[in-house]
C-alpha cells in the first residue's frame, strides 16, 4: 500500500507440477521502505518471505526505529562489529535479541520488560 518499492520478488512463482489456483504463495521479496512513517509490513507480524529494508541515520536512529514498534518478541542486530552489535542489542526493547543470527539456544536478553506473546506491555 505505497511507501515501499519492490527490489526483487513479489510475484507468484512459476507453476511446476503443483496446482496454484489463487494460492497464497509468492517469491521471496525484498522491499525498500521509501516513505517515513508507519508501515504495516514493518509494524505488524507478517508471515511470508518478505524482507523490508529501512534506512537510518546512525545506530541510535536504528534502535529508535526498532523500539517504536509495538511488537517485541525477538530482534536481531546485523553488523561487522560484534562488540557494537551486543551493545546495540542491549538497547532493544524486546524479549530476546540476537547478533548476526535470527535465533539460537542462547540469545542475548535485552530487556527485563518481556513482551506478552510478542506484544509490548
Amino acid at each position: 500500500e505505497g511507501g515501499a518499492k519492490i527490489i526483487c520478488g513479489g510475484k507468484l512463482p512459476p507453476i511446476t507440477g503443483m496446482i496454484q489456483e489463487g494460492g497464497y504463495y509468492y517469491e521471496p521479496t525484498i522491499l525498500a521502505i521509501i516513505q517515513e512513517g508507519i508501515h504495516r509490513i514493518v509494524d505488524e507480524e507478517q508471515f511470508g518471505p518478505v524482507l523490508p529494508v529501512l534506512s537510518f541515520k546512525d545506530p541510535i536512529d536504528a534502535i529508535n526505529l526498532a523500539n517504536a514498534s509495538p511488537m517485541g518478541l525477538t530482534s536481531s542486530v546485523w553488523t561487522r562489529d560484534e562488540d557494537l552489535g551486543y551493545e546495540l542489542a542491549s538497547r532493544l526493547d524486546c524479549g530476546t535479541a540476537y547478533v548476526n543470527q535470527m535465533s539460537s539456544s542462547h540469545g542475548t536478553t535485552s530487556s527485563v520488560n518481556w513482551p506478552s506473546q510478542g506484544y509490548k506491555i
